[in-house]
C-alpha cells in the first residue's frame, strides 16, 4: 500500500506542477499582450499629438491668409454678418422643398443652398 501512495502522491505533485506550468505560461502571454498594446496605445498617442500639431499649425492666421489671397478670400466684416431670416429666400424647385433646403444669395451676391440637418433622436 505504501508503494501506491507513494504513485499517487508523485501523480499529484506532477498535476500540480503540470497546472502551474500551463498558468504560467498563460500569464507570460497575458504580459506580452499588455506590452503590445501599451506600444500600440503610446504610437496612438505620438499619432494624434502629431495630428493636433498639424491642426495648430493649419488654422494659424497667416498660414491661411497664405491661401486665401491667391483665391481672392478676404475676412468678413461685422456689415457682411446677417441672421438667416434675414437671407432672402428665392424660389426652390419642389424636390428641393420636400428636402428642406433652400437656395440664398448672401450679401456679396453669392447664392448658396442651405439645408436642415436631419432631426437626431438623442442616444440613452
Amino acid at each position: 500500500m505504501s508503494g501506491f501512495g507513494l504513485l499517487a502522491a508523485l501523480v499529484l505533485v506532477l498535476g500540480i506542477g503540470g497546472g502551474v506550468m500551463v498558468f504560467k505560461h498563460h500569464v507570460d502571454e497575458q504580459r506580452q499582450d499588455v506590452a503590445r498594446l501599451e506600444s500600440a496605445l503610446r504610437q496612438e498617442r505620438e499619432t494624434g499629438a502629431r495630428l493636433r500639431a498639424e491642426l495648430a499649425y493649419h488654422h494659424r492666421p497667416a498660414y491661411l491668409q497664405r491661401l486665401a489671397t491667391p483665391l481672392g478670400l478676404v475676412p468678413a466684416t461685422p456689415q457682411q454678418m446677417v441672421r438667416p431670416e434675414e437671407l432672402p429666400k428665392l424660389p426652390v424647385a419642389d424636390e428641393d422643398r420636400k428636402r428642406d433646403r433652400w437656395l440664398v444669395v448672401l450679401p456679396s451676391g453669392a447664392r448658396v443652398v442651405l439645408a436642415r440637418r436631419p432631426d437626431v433622436e438623442p442616444q440613452p
